[in-house]
């Protein structure tokens, strides 16, 4: 009996097994993923709507110079209109300055009013320095033509003068009065240096004797026609030791 049970057990374990599914005997994971792929329906295609676009080609500056050349085609007709429409543009802008330009160039006569007063002031002023100067120059040449008789001759120690000048006791030199300095035709008494005496010569006699010398300073203690001369130039005439000599004759030259 023993191997008859044995038997029977066997054939009812095999029974068993080739009952049960082939894949239990794989990883659970993998019966889990077969699964899901089998439950998942598949997704439905959808129409895609295709939409066309116009392609904008560039107008390229090589590819103008590349139809010229007769490589490329010729360029349509939509692409020469600009400029046709632009010299149109230059010639109304241009006909549009023209009338304005020449309308603001006339109304400008009123310059020509404004030098007519300048002539006016220009002739008057001539007879007013005309009348200044010639009574000065009559002044003066009176005064350069005039002897003056009478006056003392002295001598000084010389150096720097009012006309600016520096002289040595050796020069031929000599200082007028202050009266006569200061009122010579035309000095203002602004600058002594300035004065028209200055460097002028004059003819000096004294008992049979005559220098010349020239006036280079003032002497302010001195009468109006005397001379203060050089220690040199009134040796010439005097003798030193008098100091002061009286009766002196003297003019320009």
């Amino acid at each position: 009996m023993f191997p008859v049970a044995k038997t029977i057990l066997l054939f009812s374990v095999a029974l068993s097994v080739a009952a049960m599914p082939s894949h239990i005997a794989r990883n659970s994971h993998a019966h889990r993923e077969v699964a899901a792929r089998v439950a998942a329906p598949e997704p439905i295609a959808q129409p895609v709507e295709v939409v066309e676009h116009p392609v904008v080609r560039p107008q390229n500056r090589r590819r103008m110079k590349r139809a010229s050349n007769g490589r490329c085609p010729p360029a349509s007709s939509s692409s020469v209109l600009p400029p046709s429409s632009s010299p149109e543009v230059h010639s109304s802008s241009s006909s549009v300055h023209v009338p304005e330009s020449t309308t603001t160039s006339k109304p400008q006569p009123q310059s020509s009013s404004t030098p007519k007063p300048k002539p006016s002031s220009t002739s008057s002023s001539p007879p007013k320095n005309t009348g200044s100067s010639s009574s000065g120059n009559s002044a003066l040449n009176k005064l350069l033509s005039q002897t003056f008789t009478g006056g003392d001759g002295t001598y000084y120690a010389t150096g720097l003068g009012a006309c600016g000048i520096t002289n040595k006791d050796t020069d031929f030199i000599a200082a007028v009065s202050l009266d006569f300095f200061d009122t010579f035709p035309g000095y203002n008494g602004a600058n002594p240096n300035n004065n028209g005496l200055c460097g002028r010569k004059v003819s000096v006699e004294y008992e049979g004797k005559t220098i010349t010398v020239a006036l280079t300073d003032r002497c302010t203690g001195c009468a109006y026609d005397a001379l203060d001369f050089s220690p040199a130039a009134f040796n010439a005439l005097a003798d030193p030791a008098l100091g002061r000599i009286h009766g002196l004759k003297w003019h320009f030259i």
